[in-house]
């Protein structure tokens, strides 16, 4: 967690991704003060707009999918995407590089996600994602 503060004036929710997958919903904070509420990760910035989302590594890629709400953009420095219908998903695929396993030393983690964020490509376009890889994100998280 990178920064968190509500109610007030300058409600935010800024959280870093480095490993895993992550599912939130947004909420007052990105309807009252729209991109407030962000998640940065080595291979993009999600930045929410009243929505509920899933981020994380599914078949050796990084996803994005719009569960339901306004939407969601995806961005690194080589594209910029807008996921607006629920069942939307883009893909940032990095040629090469697998997500570093959870137990693996620090050191070399940094190492993988240091390549990962230099190597990504930009996220692909928007699509829907067929019946069995929306069931298989939600399988990501629970809560």
């Amino acid at each position: 967690i990178e920064g968190y503060d509500f109610p007030g004036p300058e409600s935010q929710a800024k959280f870093n991704l480095r490993l895993g997958a992550i599912r939130a919903v947004s909420g007052l904070i990105a309807k009252s003060h729209p991109g407030a509420f962000s998640v940065t990760t080595p291979m993009a910035t999600i930045g929410i707009r009243g929505t509920d989302f899933w981020a994380g590594t599914l078949d050796a890629a990084f996803n994005v999918v719009l569960i339901s709400g306004a939407g969601v953009y995806v961005e690194n420095q080589r594209g910029r995407v807008e996921l607006t219908e629920a069942g939307q998903g883009t893909v940032i695929h990095i040629p090469g590089v697998h997500p570093p396993d959870p137990d693996a030393p620090e050191e070399e983690v940094s190492i993988i996600l240091g390549r990962m964020a230099s190597e990504a490509l930009g996220p692909t376009a928007p699509s829907i994602l067929p019946a069995a890889q929306f069931s298989a994100v939600l399988k990501t998280v629970n809560f």
